[in-house]
């Protein structure tokens, strides 16, 4: 995950992110941050941060469960406002989508949320049998393709979109 929230980079942290340097201002909210990283990371949790000028300055822990990811925590310096928190989470939600979506997680557990996968290639099949057979009532097959992929593309999108 890469993006730019308000001035801020969002990007997934890993072993190779982590170091003094850019730990510097979150040591200053929770001295024991390094540890719970490390210890997140280990156990192949889902970590993502706002850094600026290579430095991070908030931190979202997802630890993952029997392929599930779970909330765990969040570690902000005093200068996240609220605002820019909305706009981080709306990326992550994003991003949080997209791997459910792809299947390498089974859903996502987050506060209130629960993010599961979705059937978009169930509405993607129907939207290409209904143009199909709506070619077929108009006798000509060629335009049963083209209703199909058109109403495919339709179901589908309309599927993911909620």
């Amino acid at each position: 995950m890469i993006g730019y929230v308000k001035g801020y980079t969002n990007c997934t942290i890993t072993k190779k992110r982590i170091n003094d340097k850019t730990l510097s201002e979150l040591i200053k909210v929770d001295n024991k941050i390094q540890n719970k990283l490390d210890y997140a990371l280990n156990n192949d949790a889902y970590i993502v941060g706002l850094k600026k000028k290579k430095v991070l300055k908030c931190v979202y822990i997802f630890n993952k469960e029997n392929d599930t990811l779970i909330f765990s925590v969040i570690i902000k310096t005093e200068e996240i406002t609220d605002k820019i928190l909305k706009a981080f989470e709306k990326d992550i939600i994003v991003d949080l989508k997209n791997k459910v979506s792809a299947k390498e997680i089974a859903h996502v557990e987050w506060n209130d949320v629960v993010i599961e996968p979705n059937n978009s290639l169930n509405w993607l099949a129907f939207g290409i049998s209904l143009g199909v057979l709506f070619g077929i009532a108009l006798d000509s097959i060629a335009l049963g393709i083209c209703f199909g992929v058109a109403f495919g593309c339709c179901c589908g999108v309309i599927a993911t979109h909620k």
